[in-house]
């Protein structure tokens, strides 16, 4: 058997970083702890949540679901509490012991983050309302009202007190939890029409990822039509637009390093530079990605896929 590997191309270049690192039918979204010590994803179908123990590189534990996970975050430093956000509009809480909590929100969500400064989690969807419970007070706050009727994503400046939201016509608002209000709102349709000299700026367009770097002061932005935005946050045009071939939704974004910027449709992944726009890397997966994960000061990257298996990437 080991004669018959030797020449295998696809043996030789497998990398299994992480044993059982699968999922029973697709995986949906992937998230490292932020020890660096586990990475946990969650999949279906059997919905289910998973955990794998960096330091011995194998599955620490895994949960089952009632229902499909669409997001989730991780509250403390280690996996030990968890929030789950589900189609039924459940959201869940996870301690170590499992299910500690679950409460329901008004609207179908899809997307969710968690706001350290405030203990808020944040959670958007199918209405115009950004959902905020505060996990120190216990109950809901009074909701943000969007300019546009539905939300696909949103994120948190870490940096600075930003929360950022990115719509379903195209809008990308920046809300600050101090004031309560909006902070500043734009629209990426005229922005893309105005760069390539066609159209009206009327082309539905809808924001699908949104990511700020870790200085704070530049944020991603991915559209439905394969375009990747980067802004200054003190702008409201963008210094670089980088188009995918395929026109497909962008669904992950990520700045790597000091000069290269990660932006994956559901056909490719490409790394580029930040500053003049080159391609450096176009990855294709073997299925359509749902999400991707950079491990933290590495070059390791792991692919959530339409597949079992999280493909894995150095």
């Amino acid at each position: 058997r080991g004669d018959t590997l030797k020449g295998n191309s696809e043996f030789q270049q497998r990398v299994e970083l992480l044993q059982d690192f699968e999922f029973p039918t697709a995986a949906q979204r992937l998230r490292v702890t932020p020890d660096g010590s586990c990475v946990l994803g969650v999949g279906m179908y059997k919905p289910v949540i998973r955990c794998w123990e960096v330091d011995e590189l194998s599955m620490k534990w895994e949960r089952f679901l009632d229902c499909e996970a669409t997001d989730f975050a991780i509250l403390s430093d280690d996996w030990r509490k968890l929030v789950i956000l589900q189609a039924n509009r459940v959201v869940e809480f996870h301690t170590g012991g499992g299910i500690y909590y679950q409460t329901r929100v008004p609207r179908t969500c899809w997307a969710l983050t968690y706001d350290r400064s405030s203990c808020d989690v944040v959670m958007v969807g199918s209405s115009s309302e950004v959902y905020r419970l505060n996990l120190e007070q216990g109950r809901f706050l009074e909701p943000f009202q969007s300019a546009a009727t539905g939300l696909n994503v949103c994120t948190q400046n870490e940096v600075f007190p930003l929360l950022a939201t990115g719509a379903t016509n195209g809008l990308v608002e920046c809300w600050d939890p101090r004031a309560r209000r909006r902070a500043a709102m734009l629209s990426v349709n005229p922005l893309l029409a105005a760069r390539s000299g066609a159209g009206d700026g009327k082309e539905k367009w809808e924001v699908t990822a949104l990511t700020f770097s870790k200085s704070g002061m530049e944020m991603l932005a991915g559209t439905s039509g394969g375009h990747s935005l980067l802004f200054d946050i003190r702008a409201k045009e963008p210094v670089l637009i980088k188009e995918h071939p395929y026109g497909t939704p962008i669904r992950f974004l990520q700045f790597h390093g000091r000069d290269t910027v990660l932006s994956a449709d559901t056909k490719v992944i490409k790394a580029f530079h930040r500053g003049t726009g080159a391609t450096w890397l176009n990855l294709e997966t073997p299925s359509d990605i749902n999400h991707a994960l950079v491990y933290p000061d590495s070059g390791i990257l792991c692919v959530a896929c339409e597949q079992p298996k999280v493909e894995s990437y150095y």
